[in-house]
């Protein structure tokens, strides 16, 4: 599939697309990435993991598509509305991730 930013000069109309993805990190910290095209999915996004409501919503939307959360994660998640306001939220793909998976912080020399 192709995904690509859609903006409507005249009417302000958005389509974007967002990365949620969550990995393990360094000393038993997590990692999360916030990726999208425009600053109305990442907003979005944001509020929907920091809100209470908004976080109820979207695991309620995730428990549609799998029986759990997984504890790591990588995520497609479409954001419809005006200017900076979110209209319309879907996830497009949810798959879980390796949990082998880690990010290494190496000083360099």
């Amino acid at each position: 599939d192709i995904y690509k930013f859609a903006y409507n000069d005249k009417t302000n109309y958005v389509q974007d697309y967002v990365i949620l993805t969550k990995l393990p990190g360094p000393n038993s910290n997590n990692i999360l990435f916030i990726i999208s095209f425009h600053q109305i999915g990442r907003l979005t996004v944001i509020n929907m993991l920091v809100d209470p409501i908004q976080t109820r919503k979207f695991e309620e939307e995730v428990r549609i598509l799998m029986p759990s959360m997984p504890k790591y994660f990588e995520m497609l998640i479409e954001v419809k509305g005006y200017k900076e306001t979110a209209m319309e939220t879907k996830i497009v793909h949810l798959y879980p991730a390796d949990s082998h998976f880690y990010l290494h912080n190496k000083a360099v020399k």
